[in-house]
């Protein structure tokens, strides 16, 4: 009794440690073939901020938000080197114990997808096989090595999803504590995230229609909007700016910037007019940093000179909206096949394991094509979830729901850098898509069976005939 129960353990466990393995193997082949630690202006920035945070005891900031910011900052502080400067070597000695802990945020992600799917009941073995393609995604487990924010907004991403489903399962009060944590911690990670909760919410509400879940939802909301509010205000009350981050305004600036859109509506705007005007006029580089770096609005005393860029923003794109959807649309294709520059990669030629990893992205690179279902089946997802309200359904309205999120806000609101916007939430995308091409072929297989049914009769009747003939012959020539 005793061994039969263990082999059961042993059998449940055995896929986590298969994902363990293999996925750990590839991370240490990974970090042999490019032992670096790749930081960007951003993670300069973050770092700054979160130790200005620190000193100050202030969380609040109009350009970067606190949780990403401060754990650089603890990280480095906390091996006993406060206020290093960002670019010193002892800087890069701290901060490279950041990448093991970004590694296995990276690996509890997988084990936490793989364990969602199996609460969906879904097919254990092709379970385990997309799970092990997210783990050797280069596209996607490489962000593991960057000092972004993108390897653990894709970790919060996934935990978000299991505890949703969690929510569709059982809706009780400790999971919706988890989920309401959860939404504040992604948003203080990635502003991007923001709208990101109420798609579960709506979801939860449709499938259980009871007064205590609906109640739970209005806590839920009202304590996450009231966050987001109370930061706006301190915001506003430190810098003049209400909201989360400034970035935004500084994006769909760069989207004015780069799709050159008439900028007649925003003349109240004074000062931003005549500079866009003039920037624009001499076809300067697109990007909204380069245009505040070239009229010296990047430090501190200019944030009041950027006051102006939301209404600015928002005066141009409303005015001219088509033009502006249009050529968002039109960008949609390259977008879900955009791969960030920033991911390490080393030419072929230098070893198998260059050549390897080269494969690898080639692969995951021309998969990402599928993301095109995503288009496909969102609206028969919503149908099939409205007529029934399964967890399955449930959970594949979730999917569709964070991935056109995903997609649509950095299509629709970012200068560029959408592999990299769109990233976390490509474990989410992959299981839609994967899921519906899988449907695609069990249902062709359908059709090939049911075709052979109609065309095996007809030659059964043929070929029973031609016995019929054949026996014949052969009376004939007995009797001859």
């Amino acid at each position: 009794m005793s061994k039969n129960k263990n082999h059961r353990i042993l059998l449940l466990l055995l896929p986590y440690l298969l994902i363990i393995l293999i996925a750990s193997l590839v991370r240490f082949f990974y970090w042999q073939y490019a032992p670096y630690v790749i930081v960007s202006e951003d993670t300069f920035s973050y770092y700054e901020v979160g130790q200005t945070m620190l000193k100050e005891f202030f969380f609040v900031n109009n350009s970067r938000t606190p949780v990403y910011s401060l754990l650089l900052t603890v990280v480095v502080n906390g091996l006993g080197l406060p206020n290093t400067p960002v670019l010193s070597w002892l800087f890069f000695e701290k901060v490279l114990y950041m990448i093991p802990f970004q590694m296995i945020m990276g690996l509890l992600g997988l084990l936490i997808l793989y364990h969602t799917l199996r609460l969906l009941k879904l097919n254990p073995i092709l379970s385990l096989m997309f799970i092990l393609f997210i783990g050797t995604n280069i596209i996607i487990f490489s962000w593991e090595r960057l000092l972004l924010t993108e390897s653990l907004a894709t970790f919060s991403l996934i935990l978000l999803v299991y505890i949703s489903v969690k929510i569709f399962y059982k809706p009780g009060f400790i999971f919706f504590f988890i989920f309401l944590f959860l939404s504040i911690f992604s948003v203080m990670l990635r502003p991007f995230n923001i709208g990101l909760p109420v798609i579960p919410l709506i979801i939860t509400i449709l499938i259980h229609r009871k007064i205590k879940v609906a109640v739970y939802i209005i806590i839920i909301l009202l304590l996450y909007s009231g966050f987001i509010h109370i930061y706006s205000v301190k915001n506003q009350q430190r810098w003049g700016f209400y909201g989360i981050s400034q970035v935004s305004d500084i994006n769909l600036l760069g989207k004015i910037l780069e799709y050159r859109l008439p900028l007649s509506a925003g003349i109240e705007e004074k000062s931003i007019y005549d500079m866009v005007s003039e920037y624009q006029m001499l076809r300067r580089d697109s990007n909204p940093f380069r245009f505040l770096e070239y009229y010296n609005l990047i430090d501190e005393e200019s944030i009041p000179k950027l006051l102006q860029l939301k209404k600015f923003g928002y005066s141009v794109i409303s005015a001219n909206l088509p033009e502006y959807l249009l050529k968002s649309t039109l960008l949609l294709p390259g977008a879900l096949m955009d791969v960030s520059e920033k991911i390490i990669i080393l030419p072929p030629e230098m070893s198998t394991t260059s050549r390897i990893f080269n494969i690898n992205l080639e692969i995951s690179r021309s998969v990402q094509i599928i993301f095109f279902l995503i288009f496909i089946f969102s609206g028969i997802s919503v149908i099939g979830f409205l007529k029934k309200p399964s967890i399955i359904n449930s959970t594949l309205t979730l999917a569709a729901g964070i991935s056109l999120y995903q997609i649509a806000l950095a299509v629709f609101t970012s200068p560029g850098e959408y592999g990299r916007l769109i990233v976390p939430a490509q474990p989410v995308m992959y299981f839609y898509s994967f899921y519906w091409f899988n449907k695609i072929i069990d249902r062709g297989k359908k059709y090939l069976i049911r075709l052979r049914g109609i065309f095996r009769p007809l030659g059964q009747r043929s070929f029973n005939r031609e016995q019929e003939i054949l026996i014949n012959i052969w009376n004939e020539s007995d009797l001859s």
